[in-house]
């Protein structure tokens, strides 16, 4: 039932709305031991070679298959979210349910979902390359913690 789950998507306008929704409509993207986590599609060329990038680098030093990792919609089991001992809250906690749910072997799921220019407002973090290199930065140097938040819980018999 969609009162099991719980769905999220960046406040960067984006994504329309209506696109969150229409994924909850579909019960394939609720399943109990699965990540939705939305492809972004229509991009620009820029942002979408940044994304690749950025992945590279996600995969390579997480040692986990991590493609286009921030910023899309999403959708989680309650169970999952209730049981995760500790997680980040702000923006790197979206990356960290990517990873988290790779980790304790949930499956994803990547339903495309058109990303759109901004009409309206701007990025509070996305600020240039400055900004781009604290991102790294902040997901590089949580390695450590996420993975043993991760097996914590799976020891712990939670998932």
């Amino acid at each position: 039932m969609n009162e099991d789950f719980i769905a999220w998507m960046p406040g960067n306008n984006k994504v329309n709305p209506t696109d969150l929704l229409e994924l909850i409509k579909d019960p394939e993207n609720l399943q109990e031991n699965q990540l939705v986590k939305a492809k972004r599609s229509q991009r620009p060329f820029i942002d979408s070679f940044k994304t690749f990038v950025f992945s590279i680098f996600f995969s390579i030093w997480f040692q986990k298959l991590m493609f286009d990792n921030g910023g899309t919609p999403n959708i989680i089991s309650k169970n999952m979210l209730y049981n995760i001992s500790n997680s980040p809250n702000n923006f790197l906690f979206d990356i960290f349910i990517y990873y988290y749910s790779i980790v304790i072997g949930y499956k994803t799921k990547r339903p495309k979902v058109a990303y759109k220019k901004r009409l309206h407002g701007k990025s509070h973090w996305q600020k240039g390359l400055k900004s781009e290199f604290k991102l790294l930065y902040d997901v590089f140097s949580s390695k450590n913690t996420w993975k043993n938040i991760a097996q914590n819980d799976i020891k712990k018999k939670k998932l």
